[in-house]
């Protein structure tokens, strides 16, 4: 379970709480796509192929209402379920994670994929579609992690090219 919730929020960089409420029906029939805040989302074979293989093994009949989380333990749980084993799945792999907690935040796993989106030239605007931020939060948290755009490319190069995709550019 853990796993998935890792992966999908690396893909789909949305608040915990919406990737933790995902149902099934949120999901194409087949699991090749994930529909978040209103964007079709490509999974990779590789997950898609993981959770049929998983699917198959819960002995139960499967609703489109279903929790897709909730598919795969046995309990009612809150999207804070994910900060534990994230914590131990850090301290086994040698990360230096504190002492005197037993719990790690999850929206690092968040923050990852958003920054990975900027620094690979994502569009703003997509973005914050996609994660449910606002231009103005996507500004504060790419300068919380010193993410400058500009420094990744050329932004002459970058702004020259949008503009001469303007219909009348070349009539001007």
């Amino acid at each position: 379970m853990i796993g998935f919730f890792f992966k999908i929020t690396l893909l789909v960089p949305a608040k915990r709480k919406v990737i933790a409420n995902l149902k099934v029906k949120d999901f194409s029939d087949n699991f090749e796509l994930l529909y978040s805040n209103g964007i079709k989302i490509k999974l990779p074979r590789a997950l898609s192929q993981d959770i049929k293989r998983e699917l198959k093994k819960i002995d139960k009949e499967i609703c489109g209402e279903d929790l897709f989380f909730e598919l795969f333990c046995s309990c009612k749980y809150s999207e804070n379920v994910f900060n534990t084993p994230l914590y131990y799945a850090l301290r086994e792999t040698g990360y230096d994670v504190p002492e005197d907690k037993d719990t790690f935040s999850v929206e690092c796993i968040r923050n990852t994929g958003i920054v990975n989106l900027a620094v690979n030239g994502a569009n703003p605007y997509l973005i914050t579609r996609l994660t449910g931020l606002s231009l103005g939060s996507l500004d504060v948290l790419l300068r919380r992690f010193e993410v400058n755009i500009d420094e990744q490319s050329n932004i002459n190069e970058m702004i020259n090219r949008e503009i001469s995709k303007y219909q009348f550019y070349q009539d001007i």
